[in-house]
């Protein structure tokens, strides 16, 4: 159950989602739900590379990965820049467009991402599409984890979400520990990189906002996803 609810919440597949039990006791799987994507991402990137250019692969790659989500992390930043605010347990909130501005912002982060991955070694982008997912998920849980005011009162006192909790932070740091797949020297920088996005961007929100929100989730996703990529392709370019 709590497995289905983790999925039925983070991607678009067809798993029955139990509203009335509470998402965080699903919050350990969250990373492993990331790790499973990625790992999907990995084998459409190998297989679509004998029949596509390598630019067009890193692009439908990406794509597919948004799809697969629902595209929520792109459209939760599109709802902070105009000014929406939703808190967990609710859900998104009904009637939104995306207007012309928020078509640029989406466009904006996929050509920043799809143009990272282009410049990455053949040898590290594969390592990279798998990492994608994982931080992607890593940032979200860590965000439930670290952000008190988004329990319910509720469940306050709820020791399985507390057991949980700690337990989706020890994966995190564990599937974290991915990134030395590449150099040293660059998966420090990286993981630093994600440690301060993650853990400033959120102490940074959560104070602007009077709690954590469904746009800061989504906010801190992206941009783990995106910094760490873009940090991986200038590192390459460096000590090429």
């Amino acid at each position: 159950m709590s497995l289905g609810n983790a999925l039925g919440h983070l991607t678009i597949l067809p798993f029955p989602y139990k509203k009335q039990v509470p998402l965080l006791r699903s919050i350990h799987y969250f990373p492993l739900v990331g790790m499973g994507m990625g790992s999907f991402a990995v084998l459409f990137f190998l297989g679509i590379q004998h029949v596509f250019p390598n630019a067009l692969s890193c692009f439908l790659t990406l794509a597919v990965l948004e799809v697969l989500t629902g595209g929520v992390q792109l459209r939760g930043i599109v709802e902070m820049i105009q000014g929406r605010r939703t808190y967990p347990g609710h859900g998104f909130d009904p009637g939104f467009k995306l207007d012309l501005r928020g078509f640029g912002i989406v466009g904006m982060m996929l050509f920043f991402k799809t143009t990272a991955l282009i410049l990455l070694p053949r040898e590290w982008q594969t390592h990279a599409v798998f990492l994608l997912p994982i931080l992607d998920h890593c940032a979200q849980t860590l965000s439930f984890v670290l952000s008190p005011s988004c329990v319910p009162d509720t469940h306050v006192n709820d020791k399985l979400i507390a057991r949980r909790r700690v337990r989706a932070s020890f994966i995190c740091v564990i599937l974290l520990m991915l990134l030395f797949l590449f150099p040293w020297r660059v998966a420090i920088p990286a993981l630093a990189l994600f440690a301060v996005i993650v853990l400033l961007g959120l102490r940074r929100c959560n104070a602007l906002f009077n709690g954590l929100t469904l746009q800061t989730v989504s906010l801190l996703s992206e941009l783990s996803e995106t910094g760490v990529l873009i940090l991986l392709a200038v590192a390459a370019k460096v000590w090429s």
